[in-house]
Formats: structure tokens, sequence, C-alpha cells
């Protein structure tokens, strides 16, 4: 039902998700006599009564006993009917909801009393998003998209600079996938109009952010409201604060920030944080790009703390406290060679426009007389950005200050000729891409070996911590921990381990260190760690690491 068909443009349903029950509020219409609601689950019906129509608001509440939560792995939706005749027509109103709770507990945001770990994608703005480019109907359009990220274990959807379509919702409702919206809408090209934007004074209009709060509410996927991307001085511009207050009042049941990234660490009103964490890869010297808060401090205080004092020689820094939980801003961009001929008969079938640089690609592939070579390249390069990819999630798993991230990007787009995404611009996996190896570091539990090294010599000793990013609701209790070294074709090393009754809390813990000492090496050995924590029951957290052992021989 469209917006302008909707009788009820501010019909509210209300889980509450500890008493058990749903609360239901709307404008009565004017003319309404009469009417009947009822909840159901599938064909049941769960709840129902009548309407009492004599007041300006109308509400109830439905008890919910026993009610199936809706989450990302099981998204459970009920459907609330409403039956009323207004000014002798009658009408029927259908909305699908689900029973789930957000909140932040200290620095963690929780999602049906659980942990949750934000394990998100980026997609919206154009730069960051391709056009449906199959012509399949718009629900399926975004359904693909879904279907493909929940395979490599994502598990939420940042839409840059806009607010998607109800096609978007009621694929992301049915098929479990968290969203985060931005209702501050940018124009024109992308860096262009980004020094106009910075200046106007007004962030999100009162009326557009009423009008998409309304809109969305409803929704069981909708998990974050966002006025917009990298606003400058979020904590000083008091439409902030008017923007949230209006939030909090039309729908408290959601997670509010004012700008992904941008923000002074010490701003209040705001449930969660996206900071920038750096654009570097997070190994060498920026193995720990991750566990600092040290970029914050770049966006300055809301009181004009000052960050950094002295000269060259002799500096003092703020140490930046975490004081919400906070996503990794923007984190990937390691490209791999496109595929460019399977592009081309893809764009040949679908009958899209085929974008410039494809044949600029093809052009200089064969200038450069790589043609030959062009499909080993490409898979190395594959192998080369997964690697680099489980390094980054990796290192945010075990970060002591991030709750998640935000990946840029997981789809390709047809637009420029950068590939850093996991997806073709047609949403389909790129050749070799791995959706179980993916899983290993992106899942809702993870097992981290934190390895500053990875390459050693025979002899030496060697201490590595285990830690597990724990936000999975059938891992608790105790497990059996087991850990072998062995070379990559299997061949034995004679390196292993095991350690029963490991506590797998929810949250981040190290739950072990091994510790070993590399056998003689009479030659270089390509070698894998494997690391496997089993529960009593139910399924094993499993990772894998590759090393290379040397001789040490002058």
């Amino acid at each position: 039902m469209t917006s302008k068909d909707n009788p009820l443009p501010d019909l509210f349903i209300r889980p509450d998700f500890d008493n058990a029950r749903a609360e239901v509020t709307f404008s009565s219409p004017r003319g309404l006599t009469n009417g009947t609601w009822q909840i159901a689950a599938g064909r049941k019906t769960i709840a129902g009564g009548r309407l009492s129509p004599r007041k300006s608001k109308v509400s109830f509440t439905a008890r919910m006993a026993g009610f199936t939560p809706w989450a990302v792995d099981e998204p459970f939706l009920y459907r609330l009917v409403l039956t009323f005749t207004i000014s002798g027509r009658e009408r029927r109103v259908v909305q699908n909801f689900g029973m789930r709770k957000f909140h932040v507990q200290g620095n963690r945001i929780h999602l049906n009393n659980r942990p949750f770990y934000v394990r998100g994608v980026i997609r919206g703005r154009e730069a960051h998003d391709h056009a449906n480019l199959l012509g399949l109907g718009e629900q399926e359009y975004y359904a693909k998209f879904i279907r493909a990220a929940k395979k490599l274990g994502f598990n939420f959807i940042r839409f840059h600079s806009c607010v998607p379509p109800d096609a978007y919702f009621d694929a992301a409702d049915r098929l479990g996938m968290l969203t985060h919206v931005e209702v501050r809408k940018y124009y024109g090209k992308y860096q262009k109009e980004r020094d106009l934007m910075d200046h106007d004074p007004v962030l999100v209009r009162k009326a557009d952010w009423v009008e998409a709060i309304l809109h969305i509410r409803n929704r069981a996927s909708l998990m974050v409201y966002c006025l917009g991307n990298e606003i400058n001085a979020p904590g000083r511009n008091p439409q902030v604060a008017l923007r949230a207050s209006e939030l909090r009042r039309l729908d408290p049941t959601r997670l509010f920030i004012d700008t992904c990234a941008r923000g002074e660490f010490d701003r209040t009103g705001i449930d969660l944080d996206v900071q920038h964490m750096g654009y570097f890869a997070p190994f060498g010297r920026r193995y720990d790009m991750y566990d600092t808060t040290a970029n914050w401090a770049i966006f300055g205080s809301v009181d004009g703390k000052k960050m950094v004092s002295g000269a060259a020689g002799a500096v003092t820094r703020r140490e930046v406290p975490v004081n919400f939980p906070v996503l990794a801003h923007e984190v990937g961009h390691y490209v791999a060679y496109r595929d460019l001929d399977a592009l081309k008969r893809k764009f040949a079938r679908s009958g899209a426009d085929e974008p410039w640089w494809i044949d600029e690609l093809i052009k200089l592939r064969k200038h450069k007389g790589l043609a030959a070579d062009y499909a080993r390249l490409m898979a190395a390069s594959v192998r080369y950005q997964t690697l680099w990819y489980k390094q980054v999630f990796e290192s945010i798993r075990k970060s002591p200050v991030l709750g998640g991230f935000h990946f840029l990007q997981l789809a390709d787009t047809e637009r420029y000729e950068n590939a850093n995404g996991l997806l073709d611009c047609f949403d389909d996996l790129k050749a070799g891409v791995d959706p179980a190896e993916y899983r290993k570091f992106n899942a809702d539990a993870v097992l981290v070996a934190d390895l500053p090294r990875r390459t050693f010599f025979e002899g030496e000793e060697l201490s590595i911590p285990l830690w597990l990013s724990n936000c999975s609701d059938g891992l608790t209790g105790e497990g059996t921990l087991s850990w072998k070294v062995e070379g990559v074709e299997g061949e034995a090393v004679g390196l292993s381990g095991r350690l029963p009754r490991v506590d797998m809390p929810p949250g981040l813990s190290r739950v072990a260190t091994i510790e070993l000492r590399w056998p003689a090496a009479d030659k270089p050995a390509a070698l894998r760690l494997s690391v496997r924590l089993k529960p009593k029951v139910g399924r094993a957290v499993v990772n894998d690491w590759s090393l290379w052992l040397y001789p040490d021989r002058p």
C-alpha cells in the first residue's frame, strides 16, 4: 500500500520484546465508525479484538506470549490486519512486523538481548551502487544482493545518503538483513556537491525527517536512523538535537547516529558512532590500526578541548576514550583484476549498455602483453584480495574499541573501473571468491590468531594469543579447543594441542594462548595453522592461517 492510498499514515507497531507484547497506535481517520484487528503468524491468528474509534488516537496492546523473534538468521514476520469502516466504506490495512529489540549496553550493540556484531556493507550512493542491469523485478533486484551478502557472512547494509524503496525493505524484512538509512540526500557529482552540502545551514529538514520515519518505522529490518554521511561538527549543531528528539518521540525502538564519520568524540545524544580508522593495511607498523582511537582526535571536541599540544620533537596527544559502540568507517579498498571477457558477455546478454572502461581495459591488457597470463593474474589477485580482507576483518574482530564495520564495498559498480567488490555489478560472486572461506572470518562467532608476523625461522619460540569474538546465540558454555600446524598439502609437522572446557562467553575474549617452538627446516616450507573450537552441542568454530618457515643456517 502506498502512502497516498494508506488511510493510516502514522500507524505504529511497537514491539515490546521484554514484555511479550506489541503496542499499536494510529490517528483515527475522520469517519471511522467501527473495526477489528488481528495479528497472524502465517495462517494462524494469535490475537485479535475490536477497535475503539471514539478518540482521536486509536491504541491497543496485543499479547504475544511465546512469540518467535525476528532475527537475521530467522526473520520471522507477523502480520497485523486492520479492517474498519470509514464513512460507510470498508477498508483493510495489512502491515508486516517483527518482534525484535535493539539496545546498547556499555559499548556493545545488542539485538534481542544478545551482543550483536555489525558486519555491514555499503550501497546506495551512485559511487557505491549499480543499476538493475538484469532488469529484474525491483524486489528481486535487492533480494539477489541480500542473498549474496548473507552467503558471505554479512548481516547489515548501510544505505549511503539515501532511504531505500519499499521493495528493498520487503526483501530485507523477509530474508533477514539489518538496515541503516541516511535521510540527508546528496545530489549531482559526488565531490563537487560536497562543499555546497557542508555549508548548507539545514542538515535535514524536519518535514523530510518525519516523513521518512513514519514511512519506514514498522519495518522489521530497520536498525539505524542516520542524518547523513561525513557531516562536519555535528556535536556543535543544534539541529542534531532537534532531529534526535523528534526521532525518540516517533520511533524510540531504533538506534540513532548523527553522521557516518567526522563526529566529535565527546558529543552526546547518539546511540552509536562510526569513525575513520585509517586507509592502510593492518600489518607491519600498521598492525594495530584498528585498536587505536588516535584518528578520532582529528575531528576535535564539542567543548573545544585541545587534542594535541607542543611542537615537533615534544608532542602531547590527548587519549580519546570510547564512549559508544563504534563501527569502522569504509573499510577494505583492496582491488582485484576483473573478468573482463565474462563481463562483456554478461552485458551483451542483458542488453544493458556496456560501460566504456571494459574495452579500454582489454586494450590495456593487450598493450601490456598480459593477455596470455591474464587468467592466472586474475586468480592470484583474487586470492591476494581475500588474504587482505581476512586480515582486515580479523583485525577488527579482535579490536578492543570496535563493535563492527562498514565494508566498502560488496559489489562493483558499472560506473567506473575500480574493482574492490566480491560481487560483480550483476551481483554474481566473482570467480575465486569462496563463501565458505569468508565465513571463517566473517560470521557470528570468529576465532582470531594474533599474528603480527607470518614468517619464522626454525628454532624460534612463538606465543600466539587466540581471541574469540562471539555474537552467536548457539555458542555458549564451554567447548574444546584444538589446533595443529601442518604443511599446506597436509604434511605432518608435529605441532598440535588440545584444551578442554574452554569458556565461550559472549562478546570479545582471549580464550587461550598457543606456545610453540618451530622445528628444524631443511628448506622453506609453506604451513597452515588451523584452530577449532567445538561446543558440546552445535557447530564448531574454525579458522586457519598461512605461515612460512625458513631455515636459519647462514
